[in-house]
């Protein structure tokens, strides 16, 4: 404990020390992590697979034409489209303007 007086104003300071723990079992840490990465990252939204329904009647359909069938606006497609890219589900063929959406798994 330190005490310490200054101006009539009176601090003290308690430090707590630590003991190490033991005996906290062999196997400590041995199971961390074990699930990590253990989600489904190919489970889809609705809207997901509305976007992906549309693109397997029509892989050239645009962000717009998708946000006009399934009533929510181009950027909304444009995030999920970048999800499903990013989980693998679909990819881009071909340039912006003419290119195509490909399925590469269902």
């Amino acid at each position: 404990m330190i005490e310490l007086t200054i101006g009539g104003v009176q601090v003290t300071t308690v430090r707590t020390m630590f003991m190490q723990m033991t005996n906290v079992g062999d196997d400590v840490g041995g199971r961390v992590g074990g699930n990590v990465g253990d989600q489904d990252d190919t489970k889809l939204t609705e809207r997901q697979t509305g976007i992906l329904n549309l693109i397997k009647e029509n892989a050239h359909a645009s962000a717009n034409e998708m946000s006009e069938v399934l009533s929510v606006t181009q950027r909304t497609i444009e995030r999920n489209l970048a999800a499903l890219q990013k989980k693998r589900v679909i990819i881009r063929k071909g340039n912006v303007k003419s290119g195509r959406w490909v399925v590469i798994k269902e």
